[in-house]
């Protein structure tokens, strides 16, 4: 029998309630008394490995996709049983590779504007010299341009949605259900919130459980479904927003994505869009506004590709200074802890072998903290990147091999956009103190949202 490495001997419920309270501090503890490889035990799962060595994250991310499965990932979210990021084999290769061009580079430069318009019109509404928490207000921006881009939304109609769209993500995106899932199971959690889904869309009684969170997910499904009919009767012809083209996507042998694929697919692509990107960019401010030396070097570079005039989103792309100011953010904080990988055979990884159902953990935080591979992994530096590129088993904030982020493009395009826009306007200053991370279940976030304090640049 196998002997799965040392780890954390406290019962699974106490090993559960440390890692949400303290993601961060927890695997750090664990990393310290265990070295590269541990195992963590939670209610409800398999034992899952985590490994932060670059040599193990290397074989992690080039496992073939029948070496593992993913439709039991720790994600507590009813993202819809069609969502990408449950299916597995030749079923997640097709949804891929259909998926890959509509939001690929050569798609970004037609959203540049709509991006900078939707920065812009939220700037105009930021308290000046007073401290306010950033967070919620890059959710805003990240939402407006989500609802631009991706649904095709304008005016009064993006308007109406935003409420439907924040209704579900603040009721599935909370730390009580995060909780719950922690204790009960992740994936079982998500299998009740989708069947009380299901009675909700379904004529008879209501469903008992999740009653609120489950209304909320049917008319965000029903607003989609009518904008997916609208597409089909009446064409697509001038539009570019992601919606449309998975209207129009055909698959290989020339069949189109069916209504619940797509519903599913715009789903996972929301809670992926809007409250990761918005996370990634609060946590790139706090780090900006407490060190100036790397915020003035952002607006020389402003000045330096743009001058006196205005951003130009469509030149975004020349950034490149500003590109290592979001690396390092998301180097030091990344989106999530791990990425998961749930073994279907026994498998050699990282010197150990490892039983079939083994949970697999690639520790995106530890392996970016290494002191062997960052030197004073701690700071923050974006020029370290200046003549470096790191391997994708070493820096990797949207995962890695098949499984990689496919909006990852797409985040990051927004975000350089998003950045510029804010820094060309304001100057930051840090108000109280650093923020520490806090866990929902999918993104590491700011305590306190990030308190900050903006005055206007002259």
């Amino acid at each position: 029998m196998p002997a799965l490495p040392p780890g954390p001997r406290l019962p699974a419920l106490v090993q559960a309630v440390q890692f949400g309270r303290d993601p961060i501090g927890f695997l750090e503890r664990c990393a310290a008394r265990y070295g590269d490889a541990f195992t963590l035990r939670l209610p409800n799962d398999p034992p899952r490995v985590v490994f932060s060595d670059p040599a193990s994250i290397k074989q992690i991310f080039a496992m073939r996709p029948d070496a593992y499965r993913s439709d039991n990932q720790s994600i507590h979210l009813n993202l819809g049983e069609h969502s990408v990021l449950f299916q597995d084999g030749e079923r997640h290769r097709r949804q891929r590779k259909l998926m890959t061009p509509v939001l690929g580079g050569a798609r970004l430069r037609a959203y540049a504007e709509t991006m900078a318009a939707a920065t812009r019109e939220e700037l105009d509404t930021w308290p000046v010299n007073r401290d306010f928490a950033v967070s919620p207000r890059m959710q805003q921006v990240t939402l407006d341009v989500f609802l631009r881009c991706v649904f095709g939304l304008e005016g009064e109609e993006a308007v109406r949605q935003r409420r439907r769209a924040m209704a579900w993500l603040e009721g599935v995106i909370s730390p009580q259900l995060f909780a719950t899932g922690m204790v009960v199971n992740a994936n079982r959690l998500r299998r009740m919130l989708d069947r009380a889904v299901e009675h909700m869309r379904a004529p008879g009684p209501r469903p008992l459980l999740f009653r609120k969170v489950a209304k909320a997910k049917v008319e965000l499904l029903d607003m989609l479904q009518a904008q997916i009919r609208q597409r089909r009767s009446e064409g697509t012809e001038g539009r570019d927003d992601v919606l449309s083209m998975l209207v129009d996507a055909r698959y290989e042998d020339g069949a189109p994505m069916e209504d619940e694929d797509i519903l599913s697919q715009l789903i996972t692509l929301l809670v992926g869009g809007h409250d990761t990107t918005a996370n990634s960019l609060a946590w790139a401010l706090s780090l900006l506004a407490r060190h100036p030396e790397v915020t003035a070097r952002v607006h020389e570079e402003l000045e330096e590709v743009f001058g006196d005039g205005p951003v130009d989103p469509a030149r975004a792309k020349e950034l490149s200074y500003l590109d290592m100011v979001i690396k390092e953010s998301m180097r030091l904080v990344p989106i999530a802890p791990a990425v998961s990988r749930t073994l279907t055979r026994d498998r050699e990884l990282g010197g150990l072998h490892l039983p079939a159902g083994t949970i697999v953990w690639a520790s995106v935080y530890l392996t970016q903290r290494r002191p062997e591979l960052w030197d004073d992994p701690a700071a923050f530096r974006p020029e370290r990147f200046t003549d470096r590129k790191a391997g994708s088993n070493e820096l990797f904030p949207f995962g890695g091999g098949a499984r990689r982020c496919l909006g990852a493009l797409f985040a990051t395009f927004e975000m350089r956009i998003v950045l510029a826009e804010l820094l060309h306007r304001f100057d930051l200053h840090a108000a109280g103190p650093a923020p520490s991370v806090m866990f929902s279940g999918i993104v590491m976030s700011p305590t306190g949202g990030a308190q900050l304090r903006v005055t206007p640049r002259r």
